[in-house]
């Protein structure tokens, strides 16, 4: 996010503010989800890590959707299965994230192909009903790498998929 005035922070980074104590959001560099905290340097509340959001640690999900694995990030989303009517409230999901060469960003929930996740924009998941917000961050999402890095292959082998019944809809 690099140097920024306090009294700006709260408007410029619209993403990262938490207007709900109790709904579950993302940190601000999308690796966790969040809690709602109010800063003491800052005159709005900010999305902390949760102790055990850690997006990257695969572990049984709280959504039937999502997807803990090393390339997982957090998104704020509401994706419920088209088998539930009640669309759920917006909150932080962990999802697997990865950019293409020239920056985009793509994001894959539990049955689903890799989806183009254009930043600041909502998109829909087949096989689901809601929405997930595409984080606005270009610089934290798919950062810019030096002229003369390549691209390593990505392997998901690290990823463990679930079976949850008890996921909170």
């Amino acid at each position: 996010m690099g140097c920024v005035d306090r009294s700006e922070f709260c408007v410029k980074y619209e993403d990262y503010i938490c207007k709900n104590n109790s709904v579950v959001g993302c940190h601000y560099l999308y690796k966790d989800k969040g809690y709602c905290k109010q800063e003491s340097n800052l005159s709005c509340r900010i999305y902390q890590p949760q102790p055990k959001g850690k997006c990257s640690i695969p572990r049984v999900p709280d959504f039937e959707e999502e997807i803990f694995g090393s390339s997982s990030l957090c998104f704020v989303s509401n994706l419920t299965s088209n088998n539930v009517e009640k669309i759920s409230l917006f909150t932080g999901r962990c999802y697997l994230q990865k950019c293409t060469r020239n920056r985009n960003s793509l994001v894959k929930v539990h049955g689903s192909d890799w989806i183009d996740c254009p930043y600041g924009k909502l998109i829909r998941i087949l096989g689901y009903r809601g929405y997930i917000k595409c984080p606005s961050s270009q610089d934290i999402m798919c950062p810019e790498l030096p002229d003369n890095t390549t691209l390593p292959v990505t392997e998901y082998s690290d990823v463990t998929y679930y079976t949850s019944t008890s996921a909170k809809i």
